[in-house]
């Protein structure tokens, strides 16, 4: 982990906080009992205080930001229990308990989320807006649509204890292979074709298997902590994209996900796109030949037939992929990024050196 001094203010971590290796903490940060903050967040406190309370989770590459122009309090909080999700900005007077802020979603200065509010995946909370507890908040700009149902509300009420127990585990990584940032979780370590590339900056956890030709690029994280993912021939996922899902995810041959994808469904088929910022949320299944546009969201349990161009947000398929364009995505598919693989290896990049097995 990266803590810096600023104006003589250093990060302060409890000790049963977890903090990852690759995470940066500057500033007049306080990260309390059981908090979390994963791969790539970084929290920044030079213009202000941010607190994370107990319990709390800061999910891989979010940004919290204290102070800054257009603050109107010098302190950021994050509540109990609460989730700031993958890749999300805060950039506000505080997030409330038990309050998810969805991935990929923005809160701007001097808004206010309150307590057991769900921010929805791409939202944006305005400047100064003040969203009540118990909303659940979608669009752009970010409004409340309605109160949080019990189901829901029981989904909040844990997420805090289950990051935290999971946080813990983590702690407790081993490296393997050489390299710090490839780690056995619960007895299971990744596996990793020796003709893969994995670059030194991705973080590889647990139950995941990668393929032939397979690339790995800087910032990505790929998290088989709560079910198995597997990771077909030639596949190529993007620097700061990150793969995890609460259950098993197949993905297959000859796929790209784009830079800084957020990818929690169960299943991506052959010969896809995933484009460049989207999210693909929980339990998605995409059929093969499918392009998600960039910047999209495709909503839970959504299935995405063979053949389709998705986008919005929500994603809905526009068209179906015309047969010249199915061809050009057989023939190239992840060829150029499989090359790319040798190349870096060959160069003495990624998380072991040329010529030698990589872990598993």
């Amino acid at each position: 982990m990266a803590i810096r001094t600023v104006q003589g203010s250093t990060p302060v971590i409890h000790p049963t906080a977890w903090v990852a290796d690759t995470a940066y903490l500057m500033g007049d940060v306080e990260v309390h009992e059981g908090a979390s903050i994963w791969p790539g967040a970084v929290l920044r406190a030079e213009g202000g205080r941010i607190i994370v309370r107990r319990n709390a989770a800061v999910l891989e590459r979010s940004v919290v930001h204290g102070g800054g122009v257009g603050a109107i309090s010098n302190v950021t909080e994050i509540g109990e229990g609460a989730h700031v999700g993958v890749g999300a900005m805060v950039h506000s007077m505080g997030v409330g308990r038990y309050t998810r802020i969805g991935d990929n979603a923005t809160v701007l200065e001097a808004a206010t989320v309150g307590e057991w509010c769900w921010v929805e995946p791409r939202a944006v909370v305005l400047p100064r807006a003040v969203i009540p507890h118990y909303s659940r908040v979608s669009g752009i700009p970010g409004v409340a649509i309605r109160t949080i149902n019990d189901f829901e509300q029981r989904i909040l009420s844990v997420q805090g204890h289950n990051t935290t127990a999971r946080a813990a585990q983590h702690r407790d990584t081993q490296p393997i292979g050489g390299s710090p940032m490839i780690r056995s979780f619960n007895g299971k370590s990744p596996k990793i074709h020796p003709k893969a590339w994995v670059s030194e900056a991705a973080y590889v956890v647990g139950d995941v298997e990668i393929g032939e030709q397979c690339t790995v690029f800087p910032g990505a994280v790929i998290r088989g902590d709560m079910g198995k993912i597997v990771i077909g021939d030639r596949t190529n996922v993007q620097d700061n994209a990150v793969v995890h899902a609460n259950g098993d995810i197949t993905i297959g041959t000859d796929n790209t996900l784009g830079h800084a994808v957020t990818f929690h469904g169960s299943k991506l088929g052959n010969h896809c796109l995933i484009g460049n910022n989207s999210t693909v949320s929980e339990g998605v299944e995409i059929g093969d030949f499918c392009v998600v546009a960039a910047g999209g969201a495709v909503a839970p349990y959504a299935i995405i037939p063979d053949d389709s161009f998705a986008a919005g947000v929500p994603t809905e398929v526009l068209w179906q992929t015309e047969p010249a364009r199915r061809e050009q995505m057989e023939a190239t598919g992840g060829g150029y990024y499989a090359r790319l693989s040798e190349v870096y290896q060959a160069d003495g990049l990624g998380s072991w050196p040329p010529g030698e097995n990589p872990p598993g």
